[in-house]
């Protein structure tokens, strides 16, 4: 393979553990989701058992592979407990929340849920989660991730499963065909503007792709704090309108306005048109890195670089991208006492403990770990 692949920012495979809320001692509660469903203290995990017991993951199609090795290594480790676990097809993190909010509107809470690191806030304000407990994480995570899945009340929900950050990558073998200079030149808009002139006063065709739908707000937010401004205060309002940000969000209209934004409307339209060897830079996420290279093989040579920004300081830091899981408080029957729980033979106690991963895990492997939980009946459509 010929591309010279710099992995900025990569994907963090780590150990996730879904603690999942507790099998109770009788009569003892702690504050309730959004949908009602009470929370039980935690028992003896030595009470528990798997035997019987079906876990409902809710993820996407971004967690397929992984998520299976998981299933498989919990299933072994636990005979009896299953996983119902079947990934939805689309890749959007923003599809995903909307399927599952509209699951619990209707009863069907899943118990385990991936979210994107977007949309983490949303789950803690709405849904009450489990407090992730970061002492079940191997020693080999790297613990400065877990700020990404830490909320605005400064607990950690999530630890993060994958990390991305925006970057550019670029086709070298066209910019040495324009005589446009090295990719690792490009570090300020002006020097941007310069290569996508050349390139395209080459090729005849739009050369930079800075995509409006797919990952829009996250392209914009990258821009705006490389460049040292504020995408959001810290109350959750619009900090972009300032100087700083407006300067940083230019590089779009400067583009557009001289014919060199190429006007790919989706992100993953122009990775697979970069991955052509057509589209000479476009803006993607560091997840895509792989899926690039696979793409390329040998056809050309190409590399990621940092975003540029509007004075060349590539040294701030880009918002994180990426996924984990919360556990969901979903126990609506777990304080009954043991005499009138022997009445419910449906409801039984499921327990896996904590697990440290081994080198040979799935980055979502143990699935669940803080705590024990105490499902309640089914209700399947």
């Amino acid at each position: 393979m010929r591309s010279h692949t710099r992995v900025l920012v990569g994907t963090t495979t780590t150990v996730l553990t879904f603690g999942l809320a507790a099998c109770g001692g009788a009569g003892t509660t702690t504050n309730q989701p959004a949908d009602g469903a009470s929370v039980a203290a935690a028992v003896d995990v030595a009470q528990c058992a798997t035997e019987g017991t079906v876990i409902d993951v809710a993820f996407n199609a971004v967690a397929t592979e992984s998520m299976a090795a998981a299933v498989k290594a919990m299933e072994a480790k636990y005979p009896g407990l299953t996983f119902d676990a079947e990934p939805a097809a689309s890749t959007s993190y923003d599809d995903l929340t909307q399927q599952i909010v509209a699951d619990i509107a209707v009863g069907n809470r899943p118990d385990v849920i991936m979210t994107g690191l977007g949309q983490m806030q949303f789950w803690v304000d709405t849904y009450n989660p489990v407090p992730f407990d970061s002492s079940v994480l191997a020693d080999t995570y790297q613990k400065q991730f877990l700020g990404a899945g830490t909320a605005r009340d400064g607990v950690t929900y999530v630890a993060p499963a994958q990390i991305s950050a925006p970057v550019m990558v670029v086709n070298l073998d066209l910019l040495d065909e324009s005589d446009a200079g090295t990719a690792e030149d490009i570090k300020t808009y002006d020097d941007l503007l310069r290569v996508a002139e050349k390139v395209t006063a080459h090729t005849g065709s739009p050369s930079v792709s800075i995509a409006p739908t797919g990952l829009p707000e996250w392209f914009a937010q990258g821009l705006i704090q490389a460049s040292g401004g504020t995408f959001v205060d810290s109350d959750g309002a619009a900090a972009f309108g300032d100087a700083t940000g407006i300067d940083a969000l230019r590089i779009s209209s400067d583009l557009g306005s001289n014919g060199w934004e190429a006007g790919i409307p989706d992100a993953t339209q122009a990775m697979d048109i970069f991955t052509s060897g057509t589209l000479p830079i476009s803006m993607v996420t560091t997840s895509n890195i792989a899926a690039i290279s696979q793409g390329i093989g040998d056809k050309f040579d190409w590399m990621p670089i940092k975003l540029p920004t509007v004075e060349g300081d590539q040294s701030r830091a880009l918002p994180a991208g990426g996924n984990g899981t919360w556990s969901s408080r979903r126990i609506r029957a777990a304080q009954r006492s043991a005499t009138n729980s022997s009445a419910r033979s449906s409801h039984r106690r499921v327990c896996c403990r904590r697990q440290a991963p081994s080198a040979a895990t799935s980055p979502w492997t143990p699935l669940l770990a803080t705590n024990c939980w105490h499902p309640i009946r089914r209700h399947r459509r």
